[in-house]
């Protein structure tokens, strides 16, 4: 025989060859596990859903650290300058002095504080609390970086005598610190005791016993990784007396030929240059003679050029600088040549036929 059996929540249904068991909703059972749900989320503390924020903006932009909330309920929460533990904002409010600061609500669980015009004064911890009882936090930090700044604290135009000692500074403020390097403006290396150095990595460049050889100008380039780098120009310039190196001091010609004799003098300040033959007495271009001076920094290549040479042209000439520091002259020699010019294409026809 068959039997009905009537359980709570349960109806067993008898068949013949097998039982099947129905679920049925009880009502009194569903309404407790939603007071247990809600009892449990109202027991949870309030918590920061994502990781802290590090930011990093460059000198006078704009910053904005982030906090989310969640399960706030009736707790608030405030943004703190960590280093000075001072009150930025209270939940809605901003009660910072300061006018660059503000707070900005885009949703319901975001709390964003906004600093325009960033300064280095503001690197550092900023902490987003919750008033819970032990206090929730989160703390990120805020890097300011700043591009290079020289400091300009000597002279940048220098003019010294031969065998001084120069130093040049380059100062430079920023973050990260920066790194300074020396090269020359016109890519030529640097001469330090003999040795030629292209590029020179510290902050000062110490010329020692100066020569001409140092004279140019100078870069000092500031780079920290934050655009742009900073640079300064030093402009050196080293006085000494003039010098004259003279190729050939001896020029045989013959009568009638067109010659040019040469001079190469080194002085600065800038020379006056010109020439004098024996007797003292200056030569400037005419018909006879072209005087010609190339000037390239502190060298002059002088050039007379003597036109159909005569006996009256045997005699010594002299290349003459003067400057402030003094004045130095050398002299070339004109000789006849004592072979013909028609024996010596006799001999050249002669010299063919063997």
């Amino acid at each position: 025989s068959n039997r009905f059996s009537v359980r709570v929540n349960e109806v067993v249904v008898p068949t013949k060859a097998t039982t099947t068991t129905a679920i049925i909703p009880n009502p009194e059972e569903e309404s407790t596990t939603q007071i247990r749900k809600q009892r449990q989320k109202e027991s949870l503390q309030p918590y920061f859903p994502s990781i802290a924020e590090h930011i990093t903006v460059s000198h006078g932009e704009k910053a904005i650290l982030k906090c989310e909330v969640e399960n706030l309920r009736n707790y608030k929460v405030s943004w703190v300058r960590v280093s000075t533990q001072q009150l930025l904002t209270i939940h809605n409010n901003d009660i910072s002095i300061n006018p660059r600061i503000s707070l900005s609500r885009p949703g319901e669980f975001k709390w964003y504080l906004h600093m325009k015009n960033v300064q280095e004064s503001d690197r550092g911890w900023y902490m987003c609390q919750i008033n819970t009882d032990p206090m929730v936090y989160r703390s990120g930090y805020l890097e300011v970086v700043v591009p290079p700044k020289i400091i300009q604290r000597g002279p940048t135009d220098m003019v010294v005598r031969e065998g001084e000692n120069v130093t040049l500074a380059c100062d430079a403020n920023g973050y990260p610190p920066p790194h300074i390097v020396w090269r020359r403006e016109d890519g030529d290396d640097i001469v330090i005791q003999g040795k030629k150095i292209n590029i020179i990595e510290r902050a000062q460049l110490r010329l020692e016993k100066i020569s001409r050889l140092n004279m140019g100008d100078y870069l000092c380039v500031a780079s920290n990784g934050i655009p742009p780098s900073a640079s300064n120009r030093f402009s050196v310039r080293v006085q000494f007396p003039p010098m004259f190196w003279i190729p050939s001091q001896l020029e045989a010609v013959y009568l009638g030929q067109d010659v040019t004799i040469e001079c190469h003098s080194e002085a600065f300040p800038k020379s006056i240059n010109y020439w004098v033959n024996n007797k003292g007495a200056m030569l400037f271009s005419n018909d006879k003679y072209e005087a010609v001076s190339v000037d390239s920094g502190y060298k002059v290549f002088m050039k007379l050029h003597i036109r159909n040479v005569t006996k009256k042209d045997f005699m010594e000439y002299r290349c003459v600088a003067k400057n402030s520091l003094g004045h130095s002259d050398g002299s070339i020699t004109l000789y006849e040549d004592d072979v013909d010019i028609d024996e010596e294409d006799e001999e050249d026809a002669d010299h063919s036929h063997i």
